[in-house]
């Protein structure tokens, strides 16, 4: 087994190694781009991947195509807590109408 430099939580709980996330979201970004793919799932990937600016750059795409994901999950998703301290997250979860603890 390939040592890497660090584990990867994926979305659904999977762990995974670096290189499979970025796979994922390099293919996840080609549909996106040809058509739907959720953003919600890509901006969870970016975070496993501590990649702040993107995953905030998936979270806005996904609040334009009112993403579902993003309207269950911003408030109270434990995989997001490294952004909540963002400035643009915590405007995002303003925009969305939700305080910053997610209880409204």
């Amino acid at each position: 087994m390939a040592v890497t430099l660090r584990s990867v939580r994926l979305p659904g709980g999977v762990t995974g190694r670096v290189e499979d996330a970025l796979t994922i979201l390099a293919e996840g970004e080609q549909l996106w781009e040809r058509g739907y793919f959720e953003p919600f799932v890509l901006a969870l990937i970016c975070v496993a991947l501590g990649s702040t600016e993107p995953a905030l750059d998936w979270l806005d795409r996904a609040e334009e195509v009112r993403s579902s994901w993003l309207t269950v999950h911003a408030a109270l998703d434990s995989r997001l807590d490294p952004l909540r301290s963002h400035p643009r997250f915590r405007r995002l979860m303003v925009r969305m109408g939700l305080s910053e603890n997610g209880l409204g």
